[in-house]
């Protein structure tokens, strides 16, 4: 178990030495003082970093790799990127063909593949030149973005791609009941354990105070659907009896909604913003929340931010690697 555990850390180190010696190889010996050959240690010298761009053509070839590697990067990460999201999310003729011919400039050598394309240029009767260095390059960048992107965007929930283009809420600092519309959300699943009926009648309450109060019960609707109907409300309601938030309260932290439900004591963990409130409470934690538009505002980014760190899935993943770690031991 222990010999596994290191075996990676070393072979890594291994390989990145092997990588990072011929480079440090020809730094070091940029200070010797040699001649024509530059073999043997003969000593240490600043003379040849004094005028580096003394020799012919060095500064020159230095700008025009810096100018090709930045052309070709931005252009194949924007082209790379798009060819993802739609090998990803659509679906067309010839989709996995695409993704077979993407590994090709992966799976093949960098002299074969330059060599190919410059017979192609020549073909062509394209001068090879500063733009045809540039193509090349993207061209064997490309693939690298795609899997990479592709990857990323395969484990990413289209439905918060949804509930992104959904348009915000129109002028959020009059959205206090009176001098604009405020949307309570409430997915009563289980009328009983999420104590919709106390929901009901706080909002019957408030709805006198508030005039512009209104209250959506999310029922018998798609889960696709759910971001975007989340993305109209002005916050949330989950539940008022189970002491802990679920999956629902995850949904509208995500996306900005300020979350009120009942909260166990034991179960709070430093930070948590979701505002907790129980049958008893809840008329008063809603007054103060519809009322003030900046209170939720800022619940809300709390709530963004607690989403990314205690339930994106690479963090879950992180802490079930965490515990499964300590049961080894």
């Amino acid at each position: 178990m222990r010999l596994g555990r290191y075996l990676l850390p070393v072979y890594a180190v291994i390989a990145f030495v092997y990588l990072f010696t011929p480079i440090a190889y020809t730094f070091a010996f940029s200070f010797n003082d040699a001649g024509k050959s530059n073999l043997v240690w003969r000593g240490f010298t600043l003379a040849n970093w004094q005028n580096p761009c003394g020799a012919p053509s060095v500064c020159e070839s230095v700008i025009n790799s810096l100018e090709i590697g930045v052309l070709a990067t931005v252009v194949a990460t924007v082209l790379g990127t798009m060819i993802a999201i739609a090998l990803v999310r659509y679906r067309f003729r010839f989709r996995s063909s695409t993704n077979l011919l993407l590994f090709l400039p992966m799976a093949t050598p960098e002299v074969v593949l330059g060599a190919a394309l410059l017979a192609q240029f020549l073909n062509l009767r394209v001068n090879p030149g500063f733009t045809t260095i540039v193509i090349a390059h993207v061209m064997f960048c490309i693939s690298f973005v795609v899997v990479t992107v592709k990857a990323r965007v395969a484990s990413l929930d289209p439905r918060l791609e949804e509930a992104a283009r959904a348009h915000p809420l129109p002028d959020p600092p009059s959205r206090d009941g009176v001098h604009g519309p405020v949307v309570i959300a409430h997915a009563p699943t289980s009328r009983w354990i999420k104590g919709t009926r106390h929901v009901e009648a706080a909002f019957e309450r408030l709805r006198g105070e508030f005039p512009r109060l209104e209250l959506k019960l999310i029922e018998k609707l798609p889960w696709a659907e759910m971001p975007r109907t989340l993305a109209s409300c002005d916050l949330l309601v989950d539940q008022l009896f189970m002491g802990w938030y679920g999956l629902l309260a995850i949904e509208g932290m995500s996306l900005g909604k300020a979350v009120v439900c009942h909260l166990r004591a034991d179960f709070v963990a430093p930070g948590c913003p979701v505002v907790d409130a129980d049958s008893e409470t809840l008329v008063g934690v809603l007054r103060a929340l519809i009322k003030d538009p900046a209170r939720r505002a800022a619940l809300g980014a709390a709530g963004q931010a607690w989403a990314r760190e205690r339930h994106d899935q690479v963090a879950v993943g992180r802490m079930l690697l965490d515990h499964y770690e300590d049961l080894r031991k």
